[in-house]
């Protein structure tokens, strides 16, 4: 009997003069999965996006009321500054309202404003767009041209228009930002849809008796999330920048609730006199939400790319 057992193999041979020989299968030595570097990046933008959501849904529970006025304490500088109080943290404005409890509230105005009307542009513009690339024909072409010409009017007129005759109100300012989102996912859910409607599980559920709606909803959908998902994260930073300009020009949510584009108009005339705080707490809220939500886009979008995936 001869017995043969290299170092790295994983099994033994066992050859018998009389027999054939054999193969004994013993433990083999799985080689170590290098894992995947953690993505810095995305962690810090949801770690500052959870920050900001619960400063702008808990804050307010604890903050100060942004509405009351003290002319004692108007302009008075942060706390970590000269003549700042641990009362006001991030100091007040010129009528002496607190700058944080006026952040906070923005936070959730902007939050409300953006992610409800995402929702409903998203929501109205996937519908259509998968009704215009599943069915075609003269279907279609009215849904495009429609989204024609809204695209070929710039974005900001057609909003300041709308909310002039509507008149500034949270429901306005939500339909209109709606309106002006749902272009953008037609055209990505009925692109996706035209090159899902002739694949072969539509087609088996087609042949199987499956109605449209149960096509569209339970076969399509699904399939073509992922992009809408990415689009709806970019959406959103974008109508929060276009619910701070509505404010900053005095078109957003009326007083007494505070915006952060109406809190940045307010506050810009004292920079010439170096009372930079009624500005700077609003810009960088604003400023750290679009960074945070684009780079969770961007992770999100190297995320669900097949052809990433098939990559790694």
């Amino acid at each position: 009997m001869r017995r043969t057992s290299p170092a790295d193999s994983t099994a033994t041979i066992v050859t018998n003069p009389q027999s054939r020989p054999t193969v004994r299968v013993g433990p083999s030595r799985i080689p170590p999965v290098r894992r995947r570097g953690r993505n810095v990046p995305a962690a810090i933008a949801v770690g500052t996006l959870i920050l900001l959501v619960l400063g702008g849904v808990i804050g307010p529970l604890f903050l100060p009321d942004p509405a009351v006025q003290q002319l004692s304490s108007a302009l008075q500088p942060p706390a970590w500054m000269a003549g700042g109080s641990p009362e006001h943290l991030l100091g007040t404005d010129h009528l002496g309202r607190d700058e944080l409890a006026r952040a906070a509230v923005g936070i959730r105005t902007s939050l409300l404003t953006s992610v409800v009307a995402t929702l409903v542009g998203g929501a109205f513009g996937v519908l259509v767009g998968m009704i215009a690339g599943f069915y075609r024909g003269w279907v279609d072409e009215v849904i495009m041209r429609i989204s024609d010409i809204q695209m070929s009017i710039p974005n900001i007129l057609l909003v300041l228009t709308i909310v002039t005759v509507l008149r500034p109100s949270l429901a306005s300012i939500i339909f209109v930002l709606a309106l002006s989102a749902w272009v953008l996912f037609a055209r990505v859910a009925r692109a996706e849809t035209l090159s899902l409607r002739e694949r072969d599980v539509v087609l088996a559920a087609r042949g199987l008796g499956a109605n449209d709606m149960r096509i569209l909803l339970r076969h399509l959908l699904p399939n073509i999330s992922g992009p809408l998902l990415v689009i709806a994260t970019f959406e959103i930073a974008t109508l929060i920048i276009a619910e701070s300009s509505l404010g900053y020009l005095g078109l957003g949510v009326p007083p007494p609730t505070p915006t952060l584009g109406a809190m940045i108009s307010a506050g810009q005339e004292g920079l010439t006199a170096g009372v930079w705080w009624p500005v700077v707490v609003p810009g960088v809220v604003i400023a750290a939400f679009i960074m945070s939500v684009n780079v969770l886009g961007d992770w999100m979008r190297d995320r669900l790319d097949p052809h990433e995936k098939t990559r790694r």
